[in-house]
């Protein structure tokens, strides 16, 4: 017999809203050098403005809205998955998995769900599926280690399956982006087309693409511009401009991310300015504001959902797990972005999101049937630019070429 879901609804206790509360009114901030602005990280005047917004911030209306959200928990793959579940009442609709990253939520999604499920017109419709990744938010934490980028993909597989659809389609950022991929690659049969933002595909190997790497090699010798072209090469710098200065997280979380966890999940303004500082980074704050109410409030449910279920620690974890796996030399036993799919792919990148890898490395692993790129958005399009994904995501699905993957 088939295990149901089981229906879901957020409910933080009153203790954990009181002990938040009395933690943010007896905050100790620390010291900060003059006029350093963001050089050294988040800055304290920044915080205080939204450690003010936290503390008038009306969580059971945050949760009242979400609600309205179809919720459900499902165990697979030995871990019990919270997931929004949006059935569209369209005949035609497909079904659809959005996957987040860190530092992010199913709320990322949760201000596409209903477009996606109900469009206007004759638009595509989807059956929206948002889950909650392993170790964030509502799901469960993997309690032994080995629980990575692989075993998210095939539980995530397990739950449309579980779901009913025997075929889907999938939308990935960040770490969403290395699962959808994953997905392609590991169970074509079932997820038979993907689309993706933070493209970040690896220089090709010599063993598998000899001509592409030898192209590599030429860039690292003559130059990525001459090798690659100009916009190209722009791309690579600004990408090894972000891992020389912006990478101070990723280290910490890919080695003692445990050590870590201590302050983050004691201190609700560590986690604040944890989580803003990737938000500032990230974002395109032209048109995602971050003084603005607007993102205060995406920014403080963000940190709220990783509070009141204490998975800051948890969510962590992922990258510890990626790290220990061989990425080099990748099998289906790890799901790093080394492995190669066949299934069909759209990419679609932000100004302010990483800048993709060159277009040639991306073509030795994926099956790239739209490449567009944005003049607005950053690493978090749902929350950022919600109407542009909608709609890349509705054209991108509707390509006669993606249908008939679906259709096959």
């Amino acid at each position: 017999m088939v295990e149901a879901p089981q229906r879901f609804e957020i409910s933080v206790s009153d203790s954990v809203l009181d002990d938040l509360k009395e933690r943010l009114e007896k905050a100790r901030y620390p010291d900060e050098l003059e006029g350093v602005d963001w050089e050294y990280g988040t800055p304290v005047k920044y915080l205080k403005e939204y450690v003010a917004f936290w503390q008038h911030h009306n969580w059971k209306e945050v949760e009242n809205k979400l609600n309205q959200l179809p919720q459900f928990k499902l165990t697979v793959n030995g871990l019990e998955h919270h997931h929004i579940h949006k059935r569209s009442f369209r005949a035609n609709a497909i079904p659809l998995i959005l996957i987040h990253g860190w530092p992010g939520s199913f709320y990322e999604f949760a201000k596409i769900a209903n477009q996606l499920a109900e469009p206007e017109g004759d638009q595509q419709a989807f059956h929206v599926v948002v889950p909650s990744l392993p170790g964030y938010g509502f799901s469960e934490k993997p309690k032994k280690r080995g629980y990575g980028v692989a075993e998210m993909a095939k539980g995530l597989n397990e739950l449309m399956v579980k779901l009913g659809y025997k075929k889907y389609f999938a939308h990935g950022g960040d770490w969403g982006t290395i699962i959808a991929h994953t997905l392609a690659s590991c169970y074509p049969s079932e997820c038979v087309a993907i689309h993706i933002t933070c493209i970040l595909f690896p220089p090709p190997p010599l063993w598998s693409f000899p001509l592409a790497h030898l192209k590599f090699l030429m860039s690292t010798i003559f130059g990525a511009e001459r090798t690659y072209g100009h916009e190209e090469a722009k791309r690579l710098e600004r990408f090894q401009t972000l891992m020389n200065t912006e990478m101070g997280y990723f280290h910490a979380q890919t080695t003692k991310p445990q050590t870590l966890a201590y302050g983050l999940n004691d201190s609700p303004i560590g986690l604040l300015a944890w989580i803003l500082e990737k938000y500032h980074t990230w974002t395109d704050r032209a048109t995602f504001d971050l003084s603005s109410d607007e993102a205060k409030e995406a920014i403080v449910t963000t940190a709220m959902l990783y509070w009141v279920t204490e998975t800051i620690p948890s969510s962590m974890r992922i990258y510890k797990e990626f790290r220990d796996q061989n990425m080099t030399t990748a099998t289906i036993s790890d799901g790093a972005m080394t492995l190669s799919s066949k299934v069909p792919t759209g990419i679609a990148f932000f100004p302010c999101d990483f800048p993709p890898c060159p277009k040639e490395w991306a073509e030795c692993y994926t099956n790239i049937q739209r490449w567009k790129k944005y003049d607005k958005g950053g690493h978090f399009p749902g929350l950022e630019c919600p109407d542009v994904l909608t709609n890349e995501l509705r054209e991108y699905f509707g390509l006669p070429v993606i249908k008939k993957a679906f259709s096959a």
